[in-house]
């Protein structure tokens, strides 16, 4: 995932976030610690929020992307269960960015 910082435009790969003392705080690639008031997350599948032809496409793509997101955490994997729920996760994301655009 991407970021940019505010006060310098620049863009970042984050690495994680982390609350401490209860604030979150944005970790990117390159060493750099922000606070997450700080930063904006930048929406991957942005570029479909003007014209999507291909919704068939978009949902295969943003469902493949979750399901590395879900295999990636620690623990048993149950595959045909992660599927499902990146599927499912996948018409959520086209169901929101719909509404968005009415």
């Amino acid at each position: 995932m991407k970021a940019v910082i505010h006060k310098t435009g620049k863009i970042g790969e984050v690495l994680g976030v982390e609350r401490r003392d209860g604030v979150d705080y944005v970790y990117f690639e390159s060493g750099l610690c922000k606070p997450v008031k700080e930063v904006g997350f930048l929406n991957p599948y942005e570029q479909y929020m003007e014209d999507v032809s291909d919704w068939s496409d978009f949902r295969r793509e943003a469902a493949k992307d979750i399901l590395a997101g879900l295999c990636a955490h620690d623990g048993p994997i149950d595959i045909k269960d992660d599927v499902r729920i990146a599927i499912k996760l996948a018409d959520e994301l086209i169901k929101q960015i719909r509404e968005e655009k009415e």
